[in-house]
């Protein structure tokens, strides 16, 4: 496992690449160059016109889980991102421990990404009269900043901050990063991650990046078998073009292997604060933390499970009557409810995944209910 290096010139780096016009921006990753989501250009209205979740079926699977008891309290999610603004609203005495293993001199996030990401995960929604809380803000967050405030990151940083992320034995990890272009999984990123996923209590969610809609688009770290990969979708289901799109293309292992809102989604704005408080952003990093805040959920709910039982829990109880092919939704849209609040068990998913096909008679096992270098920003 590679130390801690912080190199005052890191090389192979992630790029954060916005877009004005929308989705296919990509942002910070981790030390492999996953095409990960990056930050979309702000909504023209940034204001807090909806939560991560506050619109549509997903919100209202939220909103159940919620009512019976399971917010993520309890639980650790550690988002190793651009860093965030600990004193916005949504963040402010949610965040439990920081480091910062970057070139930049503090763990502020004056980027905008970090903060966006960590409050989909588990943000009060304070700026909002509660009406923009995260997955789980009752989940203690963790912030790792392994992105600079240019947006991209060492390998070695990411790195680190995965190894720290356990070491504080997060229960989630949350990354919106990935590597420039896919890569065969051999990279020391794609490997740190694989090797820390067999980690029995620590679940890595990770972006699936944003070159679609190409097949076998999906990189680092986002490409190894361990993690649990999030696509994005729009508000009706559909798979954003942005989002890679698998298998992986040196092992053709089906990724991503869910998928969750990541097209306009409204959360915490950097140094943003009344009526710009929120920001709207588009990408699969906007997606991943929506499985993270749900796996926290499951954790909650299930805390003897392990993190492998938790990944085959929301993989398997995703919806999976949405638009689209299983390379690009891998089991569904991700649905909270069904993932933790009902009893639902199955077996871990199959890494092995088929190269072509519809998704119908191909998503693999069900849910069974009795009543989800340098890196650029995903």
């Amino acid at each position: 496992m590679p130390s801690a290096d912080r190199p005052s010139t890191p090389s192979t780096a992630w790029r954060s690449r916005p877009t004005r016009s929308g989705p296919q921006t990509s942002g910070p990753t981790s030390p492999h160059p996953a095409p990960g989501p990056a930050p979309v250009s702000r909504s023209s209205g940034s204001t807090a016109r909806s939560g991560p979740l506050s619109t549509g079926r997903p919100s209202r699977s939220r909103d159940r889980a919620w009512a019976a008891g399971y917010d993520g309290t309890g639980t650790k999610v550690a988002v190793l991102d651009t860093g965030a603004d600990a004193r916005h609203p949504d963040l402010d005495g949610r965040i439990t421990a920081s480091e910062n293993f970057t070139d930049s001199a503090t763990t502020d996030d004056h980027q905008g990404h970090g903060t966006h990401v960590a409050s989909t995960v588990g943000g009060s929604g304070t700026a909002s009269g509660g009406k923009n809380k995260g997955v789980a803000p009752g989940a203690d967050l963790l912030v790792g900043k392994v992105l600079n405030d240019s947006g991209s990151g060492a390998a070695s940083w990411i790195i680190a901050g995965m190894q720290w992320a356990v070491d504080n034995k997060a229960d989630v990890v949350s990354m919106s990063l990935g590597s420039a272009e896919p890569t065969d999984c051999t990279d020391p990123m794609s490997l740190a991650a694989e090797e820390l996923s067999r980690n029995k209590d620590t679940l890595f969610v990770v972006a699936a990046g944003n070159l679609g809609p190409s097949l076998n688009t999906v990189s680092s770290p986002g490409c190894a078998p361990g993690v649990l990969t999030v696509g994005a979708v729009d508000r009706d289901d559909a798979t954003a073009s942005f989002s890679s799109r698998g298998p992986t293309i040196a092992s053709h292992t089906l990724k991503p292997e869910i998928t969750a809102p990541g097209v306009a989604i409204s959360a915490a704005s950097a140094g943003g604060r009344g009526s710009q408080a929120y920001r709207a952003m588009s990408g699969t990093s906007m997606a991943a933390p929506h499985v993270a805040g749900a796996a926290a959920v499951v954790r909650q709910r299930h805390p003897g499970w392990t993190a492998q039982r938790i990944k085959a829990a929301l993989v398997s109880s995703a919806r999976s009557a949405v638009p689209g092919d299983v390379r690009e939704t891998g089991g569904g849209r991700l649905d909270v409810d069904r993932a933790s609040v009902r009893r639902c068990s199955a077996p871990p998913p199959s890494r092995a995944a088929p190269s072509t096909g519809p998704r119908t008679g191909a998503t693999g096992p069900r849910c069974r209910c009795r009543t989800p270098t340098r890196a650029a920003r995903r």
